[in-house]
Formats: structure tokens, C-alpha cells, sequence
């Protein structure tokens, strides 16, 4: 029988958490995609179950962002961290919106 390692510190319910959302975002961009493709009916994404989906996983990942951020500065806030986290989702969002402008420039995120 294997044994699992875990880093110290670390929250299996969040990773599980973290892991749970990751998945339904997957679902729902796939679907969009099959949408988008045409082997869906036009607005199956942005109506009942999809929709519910899309705003649980959002939400999600704004709950899990912000245990995130009180887990790592719950004690003091380290301003050093913060600015490099920051930036890193900064850089992120922007790589986002160079890639969609470049693919959609009349309605890019």
C-alpha cells in the first residue's frame, strides 16, 4: 500500500475544493465550446443547470481567493508577497486579454 505525502501546511479540503472548481470550469467551457461548435442548441450555457454552474464556479473561486489570501496573510499582511502575487494575476489577466483581442479584437475580455 503506497503512502500519500502531504506538504506540511497544507488544507486537503481546500486542494479538494480548489480541484472541484477547476473541473466544473472545465464542464462548463467544454460545453460552451460544443455550443459555440454548434452540437448544442444555441443558449444551453447561459440557462439553467449551465448557469447555475458558471455562477457556483465563479463564486468558488472568489471564496477560495479569498481563504487563500487570509491563510497567507491572516497573521499581518506581508507586503512583499502580496505585490508578487499581484502581479502574477496582473500579468496573467493581461496575457488573457492580449490572447482573446488577438482572436476576438470586436469583443475581447
Amino acid at each position: 500500500m503506497s503512502e500519500t505525502r502531504r506538504s506540511p501546511g497544507r488544507i486537503v479540503a481546500l486542494d479538494l475544493a480548489r480541484s472541484a472548481a477547476l473541473l466544473g470550469m472545465a464542464v462548463f467551457h467544454f460545453s460552451y465550446d460544443l455550443e459555440m461548435f454548434g452540437h448544442l442548441p444555441p443558449g444551453t450555457v447561459v440557462t439553467g443547470g449551465f448557469r447555475l454552474l458558471s455562477v457556483g464556479v465563479a463564486a468558488a473561486f472568489l471564496a477560495l481567493a479569498g481563504a487563500s489570501l487570509h491563510l497567507a496573510h491572516g497573521q499581518g499582511l506581508r507586503p512583499r508577497a502580496f505585490l508578487r502575487r499581484l502581479l502574477r494575476i496582473a500579468a496573467a489577466a493581461a496575457l488573457v486579454s492580449l490572447g482573446t483581442w488577438a482572436v476576438f479584437p470586436a469583443s475581447f475580455v
